[in-house]
């Protein structure tokens, strides 16, 4: 419940394959409930999230996700886009960069603020 209700810096639209990459490297295949989910044209009932804590003065880090499964079934049915929640326990600075956890594949991958899609 905690990650529902921490900051909120509104929706942005991230292509699946940057959020896949911005997250946790994952080993295995995608969760095979999501994906029956998908199959059978049920929508998701929760937005995915990335939360973020600033490391320097360019970059901000994500520290948590929640949405990898969802992004692996978009990304392989050809979606480009998909709405995600950006959560900052400060005033968000959209000029900074967003870098992948330490755990991601490629720790160093970061992208630009994407297009924001609603705000808080």
């Amino acid at each position: 419940m905690e990650d529902l209700l921490a900051c909120p810096a509104g929706l942005f639209l991230f292509s699946p394959h940057d959020f896949i990459s911005l997250s946790s490297f994952l080993k295995r295949a995608t969760n095979c409930e999501a994906r029956r989910v998908f199959n059978q044209g049920i929508p998701f009932l929760s937005l995915p999230y990335l939360r973020l804590e600033k490391i320097s003065s360019e970059f901000y880090r994500v520290c948590k996700h929640n949405g990898r499964h969802r992004a692996m079934i978009l990304r392989d049915n050809d979606y480009e886009i998909m709405p995600v929640r950006l959560q900052v326990n400060e005033s968000l600075d959209l000029s900074l960069r967003i870098k992948a956890q330490e755990d991601a594949k490629d720790p160093d991958y970061s992208i630009p603020f994407p297009p924001q899609f609603l705000t808080p």
